[in-house]
């Protein structure tokens, strides 16, 4: 017989936090799911605390997985093995209140929803912040405006979702594993009939604000993931809508994100610039993009003219102000 819910959790290095993950599940008041823990190939004691779990409480399933594959990869292995009707995906590193998945899970079946969103809390060092989406009275072009725009977050863990519509969409999971949760998010939504809203806080989102790695290669590698996962999303709405519908939004997104691959020469790649989504340059000049006026200068040039030259002048300014700072000693 079928569980109601399937809990995926994807694991992998997160021994100091999986404990209170794990036993937020154990704590539920709602009993009838499965947990299954997708170890990622942990290098740390995730492994056999995963295993621990297992032995103590049936529901809990674990997949080993022999190499590190990623966060997509991970999420998509647990529902391979998943047999229950609604998905919920949550961190490992996060946790969630007592009475989320009675909550989620009876605001779904009372409306016969094929998603339900909560609101959630992002935990700060010192500090919770409860985060309110209210997305009750939003189409769903306005949903996506939202999502593709970052005003709602995109991310899947506060979203219970049919396991009806992973196999009528053929959802694609994303091998790159930045800007994965917007890929997920935006297939559900588009795809659901029907939206439903729980007017409560149920998810802990433990929020970290570390910086951008100053390794070329790293950077490299976070600007080439978004990039592979901004084309299928710009491609997935381009053949299932009029995207119009959705500017200025995307537009902005599309020139930020085009401005952070200029700021290092290791990344400026005119043809990926041209290539994704061309007309998002139609919005570079619009007052509500916030951006310098000789940046946005720069970028018309750089995804209009496949110009990419004027930057090398940063790159100068770059050198000297290192040079003033560490080398003479002044600020």
């Amino acid at each position: 017989m079928n569980t109601k819910i399937s809990i995926i959790i994807p694991v992998y290095k997160v021994e100091q936090h999986l404990h209170r993950c794990l036993d937020s599940i154990l704590s539920q008041t709602f009993g009838d799911y499965e947990c299954i823990l997708v170890d990622d190939n942990s290098p740390d004691n995730c492994p056999m605390i995963c295993d621990q779990y297992a032995k103590k409480d049936f529901r809990f399933k674990v997949i080993h997985k022999k190499q590190n594959e990623g966060l997509p990869a991970a999420r998509k292995s647990g529902l391979d093995m998943a047999m229950s009707d609604f998905i919920l995906h949550i961190d490992s590193d996060d946790w969630i209140e007592p009475d989320m998945i009675e909550k989620m899970y009876m605001k779904a079946i009372s409306g016969n929803y094929d998603m339900v969103w909560c609101d959630y809390y992002e935990e700060h060092p010192h500090k919770s912040k409860c985060i309110k989406v209210q997305i009750e009275d939003l189409d769903k072009i306005t949903l996506i405006r939202e999502l593709v725009s970052g005003r709602l977050h995109s991310a899947v863990w506060n979203k219970l979702t049919k396991r009806q519509l992973y196999n009528e969409g053929n959802i694609y999971f994303s091998s790159f594993n930045l800007l994965e949760d917007l890929v997920q998010t935006i297939q559900y939504v588009y795809y659901a009939e029907k939206i439903g809203y729980v007017n409560s806080a149920l998810y802990h989102y433990v929020f970290n604000s570390y910086s951008i790695s100053n390794d070329i290669s790293k950077i490299k590698m976070r600007i080439l993931d978004n990039y592979h996962n901004l084309k299928f999303i710009i491609g997935f709405l381009e053949k299932r809508m009029n995207i119009a519908d959705i500017e200025p939004e995307v537009s902005f997104r599309i020139n930020r994100f085009k401005l952070f691959m200029l700021r290092t020469k290791e990344t400026r790649d005119a043809n990926k610039l041209f290539s994704l989504y061309p007309d998002s340059h139609k919005y570079i000049f619009d007052k509500k993009f916030n951006a310098h006026l000789i940046s946005k200068f720069f970028l018309l040039l750089a995804i209009k003219r496949k110009i990419v030259s004027p930057y090398k002048i940063f790159d100068i300014l770059l050198c000297v102000k290192y040079f003033i700072a560490n080398v003479l000693g002044m600020k």
